[in-house]
């Protein structure tokens, strides 16, 4: 279920979608199948300022999220930049970066055209 996703469910909303393929599943079984996947490292686990954890399939690449504090939405993000930046970073401080994640939170600035238009999910090309 996680994997099909497109955003960023709570298990709730992973239990309502397994719930639809075996209406047998519990709710103790879907956190348990998390627990599984996050202790892992197939699954990571967000929190949006809500105060709910909410899953995603590890990528082999590691992505930013932009949350919207209007609306909620969440916009996933690469920069190699970025990327690039915070490696600088941990070299300097004497580390191997192995694993990371950033959530950036913010508003929409109105005058933007891009801001009424779908995101897009990288800032590479």
């Amino acid at each position: 279920m996680v994997e099909a996703s497109e955003d960023h469910p709570d298990a709730e909303q992973l239990f309502s979608r397994a719930r639809e393929e075996d209406a047998k599943i519990s709710l103790a079984t879907v956190y348990r199948v998390l627990k599984t996947l996050v202790d892992s490292g197939l699954v990571l686990t967000h929190d949006f300022g809500d105060n709910r954890a909410r899953f995603e399939v590890r990528e082999e690449r590691e992505r930013g999220q932009l949350i919207c504090v209007a609306s909620g939405r969440v916009i996933d993000f690469y920069d190699s930049e970025l990327e690039a930046l915070k490696r600088k970073i941990a070299t300097r401080l004497g580390f191997e970066l192995k694993r990371h994640g950033l959530e950036h939170y913010g508003r929409p600035i109105a005058s933007r055209p891009e801001n009424t238009s779908k995101p897009k999910k990288t800032l590479d090309s």
